[in-house]
């Protein structure tokens, strides 16, 4: 007997969660998009949840209503650590699944050390050498 199946998706995301990478907090912001369209539960009705991270700030862009959206979110400082992770929320407003989370992160790096130094530091362990290259 064989039994087959279908995931069902009460909102499509691309992509599913957003990383920023290594970001230098020196630059003015940093934008990434996330492109939401309706699932398998019918039309949608996005509202985003306060976001409570510093630096972080999120806008819905209805493309098409109920089908189609965009979600800009930007990286604005200042920052309280060098390590950005945070869920947004969504509410969909589909009874089957009413809230969605979207992860960001990144990474703050000083854009003054070249990114081949970033992870250099002083030797460790005993006996152990410095080489420069």
């Amino acid at each position: 007997m064989s039994c087959k199946g279908q995931i069902l998706e009460p909102l499509k995301m691309a992509p599913k969660y957003l990383n920023f990478g290594r970001i230098s907090p020196d630059e003015a912001k940093h934008e990434k998009t996330v492109l939401l369209a309706r699932g398998d539960g019918g039309p949608v009705s996005l509202k985003l949840d306060p976001i409570r991270t510093p630096g972080v700030e999120a806008n819905i862009k209805e493309i098409e209503a109920g089908e189609k959206y965009e979600l800009l979110v930007t990286l604005t400082g200042p920052f309280e650590s060098e390590r950005i992770q945070t869920n947004l929320q969504l509410e969909t407003g589909v009874v089957e699944s009413p809230r969605v989370t979207i992860p960001v992160y990144a990474t703050l790096v000083d854009s003054r050390v070249p990114k081949k130094d970033l992870n250099s530091g002083p030797p460790r362990g005993k006996g152990a050498q410095s080489v420069n290259p």
